[in-house]
């Protein structure tokens, strides 16, 4: 991960997406500190990683991305299989815990027919998916 975000500095990129867990499902906070490091001035998303820690952790997590200048976190905000208006409920959950500090990225099953419902989400104002059209 050094190597790319030493390629993406030469091609003059704007930021790009990251993570790092240990085998028991936490931030791997070394690593991410090392990455950070060297990612100084790019714009750093926590990428989909996140949805390994368990929920009950999350919130430290966010707190440690806030505290160490990640920009976003990309987030399923629970399994491909979890009910969509539970994911919503938790998307709400994570953009009052990144309080502003942090931009929560909608992800994972959105489509044209429901980028609306991640929308409407106070504080929620980017989605990420395959099929997102605008």
């Amino acid at each position: 991960m050094l190597e790319d975000i030493k390629c993406a500095r030469e091609l003059s990129v704007d930021g790009f997406a990251l993570g790092a867990l240990t085998s028991e499902s936490q931030l791997d906070t070394k690593a991410l500190k090392t990455l950070l490091d060297a990612s100084r001035d790019l714009e750093v998303t926590m990428h989909m990683a996140f949805d390994q820690i368990p929920k009950a952790a999350q919130p430290s997590a966010i707190q440690w991305l806030k505290e160490n200048g990640v920009t976003r976190l990309l987030t399923r905000a629970g399994t491909p299989e979890t009910a969509l208006d539970l994911r919503l409920k938790r998307y709400a959950e994570l953009v009052q815990l990144a309080d502003g500090q942090l931009d929560i990225l909608a992800g994972g099953g959105i489509s044209v027919a429901n980028r609306d419902q991640f929308l409407a989400i106070p504080g929620l104002e980017q989605v990420h998916g395959t099929r997102v059209v605008f």
